[in-house]
């Protein structure tokens, strides 16, 4: 496996190489620093992080979103993969930075079933945090459009406060087409080239 140099882009552990992060051929698409640094500037926008506050950082990979929200002082992030290799590597990662084992889960799961779950957290505020593969084999993936439907189930049987989601996806994605953000007027979207990022976040 091919080893990748990501580094901490902020917070506590600013410029700290991440150890052991490894591309795998299930998810290639990483997030890069530019794309990292404005989904944290978005987070900032609408959560006090000098506060308490919870990250889930679906879809893993590298876990380097996580790790990123806890040198940033979350509270708590929550790493969900389905991978196991991938799951091992962000554990190392974390022991190896020397992060308490009680501000962190990680869960091997899928991520529709890990984001209803965080509707259940009303103390502090929740950051969802998703970055599906770009492609299943020759198939644009529909991960994107499948979890804004969910969130919005979610919405419907919940009451406030809810999470903020904010998704990373291609521009070719089925989530970015005219017709999809026309029915969906209320998620914001920002673009950096091919890079996307969604945020939803119910009032």
């Amino acid at each position: 496996m091919k080893r990748s140099s990501l580094r901490v882009g902020s917070g506590r552990l600013k410029r700290t190489a991440i150890p052991g992060a490894r591309s795998h051929k299930q998810h290639q698409n990483s997030t890069s620093a530019r794309v990292k640094e404005a989904a944290f500037q978005l987070v900032r926008n609408h959560v006090d992080i000098e506060e308490p506050w919870v990250f889930y950082d679906l879809f893993a990979g590298s876990g380097q979103m996580g790790i990123e929200a806890l040198s940033l002082g979350a509270a708590h992030a929550t790493f969900v993969d389905l991978v196991p290799e991938r799951l091992s590597d962000i554990q190392r990662a974390l022991q190896s930075l020397d992060i308490d084992r009680s501000l962190y889960t990680l869960v091997r799961s899928r991520a529709n079933k890990v984001l209803s779950e965080s509707f259940s957290m009303k103390e502090v505020p929740v950051v969802v945090w998703a970055d599906p593969p770009y492609t299943y084999g020759n198939s644009a993936s529909n991960d994107p459009a499948n979890l804004v439907m969910l969130y919005r189930s979610a919405v419907a049987e919940s009451a406030a406060p809810y999470p903020l989601l904010l998704m990373q996806v291609h521009e070719k994605n089925p989530a970015m087409a005219q017709e999809f953000l026309a029915a969906n007027p209320d998620i914001q979207v920002y673009r950096y080239g091919s890079n996307c990022l969604l945020l939803l976040h119910a009032l």
